[in-house]
């Protein structure tokens, strides 16, 4: 049987470094969720790695869905504030993804 259970990960960026890469797998009927910690006024560039059912979205704590970073699988946002964002994958098939962030 498929894993059924959802993701819930923090991504921590090793000291000098403004990217940061993690991999999973995940099931059709999961969720994968990924907190970053980001300034107001930065940069974020996501890209995910996946086949074609796949697709994350970014939401802001006190903005809602950032523009251009819903169900996409790559996308650069000025960040509109101070504050933990939230990057939620999802998918119709199971998949293997890569995600990475960056943030300038």
């Amino acid at each position: 049987p498929q894993d059924k259970v959802g993701v819930d990960r923090t991504i921590r960026f090793q000291r000098g470094r403004t990217s940061a890469a993690v991999s999973g797998r995940i099931a059709r009927g999961t969720t994968h969720w990924y907190r970053v910690r980001a300034r107001r006024g930065q940069e974020m560039a996501i890209v995910l790695k996946t086949g074609n059912r796949t697709a994350f979205t970014v939401y802001g704590n006190r903005t809602g869905i950032l523009e251009g970073a819903d169900g996409v699988r790559r996308t650069l946002v000025e960040l509109p504030e101070t504050d933990e964002f939230l990057i939620e994958i999802a998918t119709d098939a199971t998949a293997d993804y890569t995600l990475e962030v960056t943030i300038n």
